[in-house]
């Protein structure tokens, strides 16, 4: 599939085909308590001319990023249907790019997901979702230190992407619920620990936590939080404990 691009000329597409990602979906009790297969098929619209010509990562989308993102939204958010998972994937994909990682804008994004196991053999459920751009509205927050982008919210969860100001900090807060939030960028600060993009860290309910933009420019968090609440100001007592991290960057794409 292809959407028009400047002067009619059909726009080139990057594909992620059979990237699969165990995680806790689905509206059944029983899903609730187990993890079970999902495959998606990512297809992402943009003019890849720029790139072709540069032979520079910077002018296409990488998609190791991409597979990463992806996976960790999908194993923190436990959606309970594919059709908000595959909305929400296109939403993340077709946000605006930040200097942090930089990329073109990708004008179109076709999302397939499977669920294999669903029907325990019977038939292979699947849904397919095509968004452009335009559709990709968030809600905006502004804060004492960027601003958050509220793309997904339910009664049992919110995802959001946060820009965070250079120099600026999230100060020490918590949340009633599970926070887990994935750095976009390389210049991020967890309780005095330095964290490479790609690197994710979940905060326990009632956990205190702040970061740090230790960045001459924006830096970015993927945040997925169970459910919704508000940051709740605290003090953070003694010296901050190092968080443990999960690494979502594929083998070999960090340079």
């Amino acid at each position: 599939m292809s959407c028009g691009g400047a002067g009619g000329r059909a726009l080139d597409v990057v594909e992620l085909c059979g990237l699969e990602v165990r995680c806790v979906v689905g509206v059944y009790r029983h899903e609730h308590t187990r993890t079970q297969p999902l495959v998606l098929d990512v297809a992402l619209h943009l003019d890849l001319a720029p790139a072709g010509a540069s032979d520079d990562v910077a002018r296409t989308v990488d998609y190791g990023r991409v597979a990463g993102e992806v996976r960790f939204l999908l194993e923190h958010a436990r959606f309970r249907l594919i059709e908000a998972a595959a909305d929400t994937v296109a939403r993340w994909l077709l946000l605006p790019p930040t200097p942090d990682a930089p990329r073109p804008q990708v004008a179109r994004a076709v999302v397939r997901i499977d669920k294999p196991e669903a029907l325990r053999g019977l038939a292979r459920p699947a849904v397919v979702i095509t968004r452009d751009a335009a559709d990709a509205t968030v809600r905006a927050t502004t804060t004492p230190f960027g601003v958050v982008e509220r793309l997904h919210e339910s009664a049992h969860l919110a995802v959001s992407r946060v820009r965070v100001a250079p120099g600026a900090e999230i100060g020490a807060h918590r949340h009633d619920g599970e926070e887990s939030e994935l750095t976009i960028g390389d210049q991020l600060v967890a309780q005095g620990r330095p964290l490479p993009w790609g690197t994710a860290v979940t905060w326990p309910a009632r956990a205190v936590h702040g970061w740090r933009n230790a960045g001459a420019g924006e830096q970015t968090l993927l945040r997925v939080a169970r459910p919704p609440s508000n940051d709740e100001p605290a003090e953070l007592l003694g010296a901050p404990a190092a968080p443990a991290t999960t690494d979502y960057a594929p083998a070999g794409t960090r340079s």
